[in-house]
Formats: C-alpha cells, sequence, structure tokens
C-alpha cells in the first residue's frame, strides 16, 4: 500500500511539472511573438541669445518604439515619434518602420523606413545621443532630424580577420535638404558604407566608417539636372578599462563631410565635427564638441565655428539628465549663446544602441 501510494505521489508530481513546463513554454513562446513596447521622453528648457523662439521649458521628443518576431525569418521594429517642430507646434508619425531579415545566410535585408547608414551620428536616435541635438554639421548636411527615409538595406561581413561590414541602400530620396522637392520619382538615391573596427586591447577599440551618398536625376518634368553627391568619413576610439568598467571610460569621435549638391539646390560646403567624452564616475559624464563648417559657395552662407560643453548625471540606463552649454559663431557681428537643461528617460524595453 506504501510502495503504491509512493509511486501515485511520483506520477502525479511528474506530471504537474509537465504541465508547468509546456505552460511556460507556450507562455514563452507567445511573449517573443508579442510586441515589446517602449516609450521614451525628452523634456528640455533653454535660453537662448538671439534665437529665443523655442526658450523657456518644452517637450524636445518623445518615441514610442515596438520590435517583434514577425516568425522565424524576419523582425519588426517601428518607432513613432512626436517632436517639435521649431515654431510651437508638433509633428507625428514614424520615424523608423522597417523589417530586418534573421535568417538569410552570411547577408542582413532591412526594407522600410529607416535611418540611412550615413556616417556614425545619422543613425543615432535623438535620446542616445552625447549631447542634446544632433551635430550642427550633419543638420547643414542632411537636415535638423538627420535622414531617415524608405527603401532597400543589404549589408554583408566581409572576410576579414576584423569586423569589416559593406552596406548598400537604395533610397527614395524624400529629403529637401539634399535632394529638389520635385525630383523625379523613379530616380533612385544610392548609399554605400564600409565600416571597419578594430581591437587595439582588452579595453579599447577604433572604428573607421567611409559613407558615400549620391543621387542622379531631374526636376519634375524639366530639363534641369539634379546631381547630389555627399561623402563622409568618420573615426571613433573608444576605452573602457576591464577593470572598474562602471566608473571610467573616454570617446573621441570625429567626423568629416563634403557635401556637393547641384541642380534645383545648389550647395557647396565640407567640415568637420569632433568631440570627446569622459566618464568620471559612475553617473557623472563631461564633454566637449567643437565644429567647423566652411563657407557654402552657393547659398552664400557664412562659415560657422561652434562650441559646445556639457555634463551628464546618469541615474541609470533609463534615466539621465544634461546641463549644455553652445556657443555659435555663423559670421554674424553676435555669436548665438544657449544654455540648455535636458531630462531624458525610457520606459519599458530599452533596445540596444549601435556599438
Amino acid at each position: 500500500m506504501k510502495k503504491s501510494l509512493f509511486l501515485c505521489l511520483i506520477c502525479s508530481t511528474f506530471v504537474l511539472s509537465t504541465g508547468a513546463l509546456a505552460i511556460s513554454s507556450s507562455a514563452n513562446s507567445t511573449n517573443k511573438m508579442n510586441p515589446a513596447v517602449g516609450f521614451n521622453t525628452l523634456f528640455l528648457f533653454q535660453n537662448s541669445k538671439k534665437n529665443t523662439s523655442n526658450d523657456g521649458f518644452g517637450l524636445q521628443e518623445a518615441e514610442l518604439i515596438l520590435s517583434s518576431d514577425v516568425d522565424a525569418y524576419w523582425r519588426a521594429f517601428t518607432t513613432l515619434s512626436i517632436a517639435n517642430d521649431g515654431s510651437g507646434g508638433f509633428t507625428f508619425g514614424p520615424e523608423v518602420a522597417f523589417i530586418e531579415s534573421l535568417m538569410i545566410p552570411n547577408l542582413t535585408v532591412k526594407l522600410g523606413r529607416f535611418y540611412t547608414a550615413w556616417g556614425k551620428e545619422n543613425p543615432t536616435h535623438t535620446h542616445a545621443l552625447a549631447f542634446m541635438n544632433k551635430s550642427y554639421l550633419l543638420q547643414r548636411s542632411l537636415g535638423e532630424d538627420g535622414y531617415s527615409d524608405y527603401g532597400f538595406d543589404l549589408s554583408t561581413l566581409l572576410p576579414f580577420s576584423w569586423f569589416s561590414e559593406l552596406k548598400v541602400q537604395l533610397l527614395q530620396g524624400n529629403n529637401p535638404d539634399i535632394f529638389s522637392t520635385n525630383s523625379d520619382n523613379h530616380k533612385l538615391a544610392y548609399l554605400a558604407r564600409l565600416d571597419n573596427l578594430w581591437e587595439l586591447s582588452d579595453s579599447s577599440t577604433i572604428e573607421l566608417g567611409m559613407s558615400d551618398l549620391f543621387y542622379r536625376g531631374h526636376t519634375g518634368n524639366s530639363s534641369l539636372q539634379t546631381k547630389s553627391d555627399l561623402y563622409n568619413i568618420d573615426l571613433t576610439f573608444k576605452w573602457r578599462p576591464v577593470r572598474k568598467s562602471l566608473y571610467h571610460s573616454f570617446k573621441w569621435s570625429t567626423e568629416y563631410t563634403n557635401k556637393r549638391v547641384a541642380g534645383a539646390l545648389n550647395q557647396k560646403f565640407e567640415g568637420v565635427s569632433t568631440y570627446i567624452q569622459q566618464q568620471l564616475t559612475q553617473r557623472i559624464y563631461i564633454g566637449y564638441r567643437y565644429e567647423y563648417i566652411g563657407k557654402d559657395k552657393y547659398a552664400n552662407v557664412s562659415k560657422e565655428r561652434v562650441h559646445m560643453a556639457n555634463l551628464a548625471f546618469r541615474y541609470s540606463e533609463f534615466s539621465v539628465m544634461r546641463l549644455q552649454y553652445e556657443d555659435v559663431d555663423d559670421g554674424s557681428s553676435t555669436n548665438e549663446r544657449k544654455v540648455s537643461f535636458q531630462f531624458n528617460y525610457s520606459i519599458g524595453a530599452h533596445p540596444a544602441h549601435n556599438y
């Protein structure tokens, strides 16, 4: 009798355990197919000397971030953005919305709307930047918010002993800062990027990237040809010690840009943007950026020099406070000087940022 009772108890325990594992496995499978949801908000206060239209407290940007596996072959990413349009109102729309392949050997395919792979800074979302906004050089080159577009992306790792990635993108060409607003929709823009990264030691890496964006087309039905050529070289050095990696790090990043646009838009200039970021303690970071942008030979825009410094306090990876000072010399009689305070927080899923 005791043996029978003991055997029944063992069988019951086995059945219950198997059932619990099956339910847990089913739940994990279901959760994996549900979208991971995150939300990021940037609150901003600023005080400017010249352009005071956006001074005071306000919402800089808010993003709703969704990501999930579609099936075994594709993964989907969507970011819906609410951003200050600079005139007291807000814009709303998809910042990115694309699918990315999971199972194609040696290749990654991306289709939809995404930040183009031009330079190091452009693919970075605002909340992940080292400073409060994208650099003045990038804004002059691609627009205030950078360049995201609809298109097709193909990337592959090259067979070298170091990390070397080649990206080729076909883009619709929807950017009035690069292409004419009336450009031929049947003419696509093309972008190629080669990214190389070397490990100098267990604590440091150096990354070299080269990007080329070009377009050939016509303005509307006219014979006026539009030509756009934008070149970019970026160099990034990172150091984080193996010991005490939570407390110290250093980053230096530089980008050189050469922009040539002829036809409906006439722009011709080059410039450089460089910055350093030093981690002093577990939560305190300081940064300094310098930019030089040459005079636009077509648009009669003077050369610019930018000095920018900031102090950041990172409570965690989900919340950061920043204090920033900017001094912009655009060739006018008075420099633009601006002091800004930003509070950056995220809730929900927090996707990893690019290295």
